[in-house]
């Protein structure tokens, strides 16, 4: 097929972050897409709009906790810095070509709920200015690396509670697993943050803590073995994709298609599926199984179109073939979230009969049983994408 990557070498990272550890375990070739391909590249899907509300989200408390909504915070001025956060990520989503889920009013529907958690959680917090160098007690979005630079990120507060040290991690969703245990992924970064604020500042926290949205606190049990156990495992899954990748090599190379591990839940949210050899040949070879447990994630597929035409609305339908078996998609929006080869907006033309395309499901706004169709449509080489949208809206 039309292969719609625009880039056609995969690099290796130069550190990995707490929170791509998980990520990376699952699938080592993930972490080398996301280090190659930057986050607005033409050759991915849209991101999620839940991507952008948790940064509005986590841009409240941290603007609490430096005093830009007063001291002690003011429920006001919380409300109004809420506001600019959202206009902000907003403009992110146009810049990253994700206006497809603008406003964020429309596209996400917790919004509501998600502000009153922010800004409720902003009112409790402690305000500690601006001072401070990392690791120090009551900084803010602190930067952690350990001594050689391989792992790195931002713990979102630091903070003393009765003379021990508190390392705590905001998350605007879901936190905890049925059984009420912290999810196995949060586990794992906050025990690198604790490896690494022991690094940085020769101490142990005393605790570690997520909390979600509506301010509940589950702490993460940790001991220092625990903690530098996770700090070994994630250099040795970064050095084990360097060593793969070196200075770069290409995405169609044998081995670095061996770094991919196709799953059910590894691939259906991987916005990286455009550019997967292995995916694609997997798809290519299953690409009209819309039902079941199939790793296509979960209605991707390949095909050359037949027959396209618009509908009221700026709306359009497109039916293709694959296998012998024809497709239709009704209802889709051109929001132009790709760009033609030649720079033509997306939105301005339809793909011809014998264009072959890829069909990749971004996050189906309807569960598979009630409506088994594609969200978005990608055609190549002149890339087109098209966003299903539901009836009314």
């Amino acid at each position: 097929m039309d292969d719609p990557q625009v880039v056609t070498t995969v690099s290796a990272p130069d550190r990995i972050s707490p929170g791509q550890v998980e990520m990376a375990e699952d699938c080592p070739l993930q972490l080398a897409l996301n280090a190659t391909i930057p986050e607005n590249s033409r050759s991915l899907p849209s991101s999620s709009p839940a991507r952008y509300v948790g940064t509005a989200f986590h841009g409240v408390i941290e603007s609490a906790r430096r005093g830009d909504g007063g001291n002690p915070p003011s429920r006001v001025q919380l409300e109004e810095i809420w506001s600019q956060q959202i206009a902000k990520v907003e403009d992110q989503a146009r810049d990253n070509g994700d206006a497809c889920w603008l406003p964020l009013s429309r596209s996400y529907g917790l919004l509501e709920r998600v502000r009153l958690s922010a800004v409720q959680l902003a009112l409790s917090q402690r305000v500690y200015g601006n001072a401070g160098q990392s690791g120090e007690i009551g900084t803010t979005e602190t930067r952690l690396e350990s001594s050689d630079g391989l792992v790195a990120g931002r713990i979102d507060a630091i903070d003393r509670s009765d003379g021990s040290i508190v390392l705590q991690d905001f998350k605007s969703g879901v936190v905890a697993d049925p059984s009420g245990q912290p999810i196995g992924a949060h586990t794992t970064q906050m025990l690198l943050y604790a490896a690494l604020h022991h690094e940085v500042c020769g101490i142990w926290p005393s605790r570690l803590e997520l909390v979600d949205r509506t301010g509940r606190v589950l702490e993460v049990s940790f001991t220092p073995d625990d903690a530098m156990r996770a700090l070994d495992s994630a250099k040795a899954l970064l050095r084990g994709v360097v060593s793969v990748i070196g200075t770069g090599k290409s995405l169609s190379d044998s081995e670095v298609g061996g770094l991919a591990r196709p799953t059910l839940d590894t691939c259906r949210f991987c916005r990286h599926r455009p550019v997967c050899a292995r995916y694609l040949a997997d798809l290519g070879a299953e690409g009209t199984k819309v039902q079941g447990r199939s790793r296509f994630s979960p209605v991707d597929a390949i095909g050359t179109v037949t027959a396209a035409g618009s509908m009221r609305g700026n709306r359009a339908w497109i039916t293709f073939e694959h296998a012998g078996t024809t497709r239709t998609i009704r209802g889709c929006t051109r929001h132009g979230r790709y760009i033609d080869a030649d720079g033509t907006q997306a939105a301005t033309a339809l793909p011809g009969a014998g264009t072959r395309i890829a069909v990749f499901n971004g996050h189906p706004r309807r569960s598979l049983e009630s409506f088994p169709e594609a969200t978005m449509l990608v055609a190549g080489p002149n890339v087109r994408v098209y966003t299903l949208m539901e009836d009314g809206e």
